[in-house]
């Protein structure tokens, strides 16, 4: 099926997903409010911007976070050869990375009930990070998986390990990161600062993401590119997104422009483009945002 085609069809795709549930409803996810937003003229690159967006339901979230922790199995085997299955209850100890504002509501708790209901991992190998950063300091040679749902700029877990890595170098503790989707700036930063770290997501994306890149899914030519990023610039500062400074987290390419179009059942991340959340000045949000790290 051709280019022009799938966005065509773009209408028909939104319905199906909703009617599948693989999108929520209207009041959580708004497609046809979102494309009132733009002129008749405007709709084409609009409705290719809507193409590229992605949400994750809830059972893929369960599944990403199970591909997560096995790869960091993977991990543990290559270093311990007396690894099995079973030692991912009885060896491994959970955690997540704190947001700025640590609360009960931080997608690392949402995880951490994830891994007892989906993997069955005894409530006592899941810690609090604090009572993580203990364990560590008390104990020696611990194997550590931390989960979470995505890792933008790498900053909260750059943040993390200034908290850590003395502790780890002392103690000679195994840390794997496994969070669902791992943004190329972040994985970058991640393995240039933390480098006694393991990776191990479900998913790694790179700038075939990033909206305001050439070399993104959602453009298929110079021309789509220059007016998809014209559109998004001019909608941006119409409707009073901040346009000068890439460390806001309403930036309008997205915080540290990583120009996202994703969004979890549970929220979105500052990395996605704030046109899909915005709320003032009439402008119809395609999702509430939501999300705190």
């Amino acid at each position: 099926m051709n280019d022009f085609k799938q966005i065509d069809n773009t209408l028909d795709r939104c319905s199906l997903f909703q009617q599948m549930q693989i999108w929520p409803l209207s009041s959580e996810l708004d497609y046809n409010g979102w494309l009132r937003n733009f002129s008749k003229e405007e709709l084409p690159i609009a409705k290719r911007i809507l193409n590229a967006f992605i949400y994750f339901p809830q059972p893929m979230i369960n599944q990403m976070l199970i591909s997560a922790v096995g790869y960091a199995g993977k991990v543990i085997k290559s270093i311990y050869s007396d690894w099995c299955h079973d030692d991912f209850k009885n060896r491994c100890w959970y955690s997540y990375v704190p947001g700025e504002h640590p609360n009960s509501s931080d997608s690392g708790f949402n995880f951490q009930r994830i891994l007892k209901k989906s993997l069955s991992i005894p409530e006592s190998r899941l810690l609090f990070f604090d009572d993580l950063v203990n364990k560590m300091r008390k104990e020696k040679d611990l194997i550590i998986i931390l989960v979470d749902d995505f890792v933008g700029s790498g900053e909260q877990c750059i943040n993390m390990w200034n908290q850590i890595e003395g502790t780890i170098h002392a103690n000679g503790h195994l840390v794997i990161y496994a969070p669902l989707v791992v943004n190329c700036k972040g994985e970058e930063e991640i393995r240039k600062i933390c480098s006694d770290i393991y990776l191990t997501p479900a998913h790694f994306i790179g700038l075939e993401y990033n909206l305001f890149d050439k070399t993104c899914r959602c453009w298929d030519d110079e021309d789509s590119y220059q007016k998809g990023i014209s559109l998004i610039t001019e909608k941006s500062r119409l409707i009073g997104i901040p346009m000068d400074d890439e460390t806001n987290t309403s930036y309008y390419k997205g915080f540290f422009s990583q120009g996202l179009s994703l969004a979890f059942c549970h929220g979105a991340p500052d990395a996605i483009l704030p046109i899909f959340y915005w709320q003032d000045n009439n402008w119809n949000p395609l999702i509430n945002k939501t999300y705190h790290r």
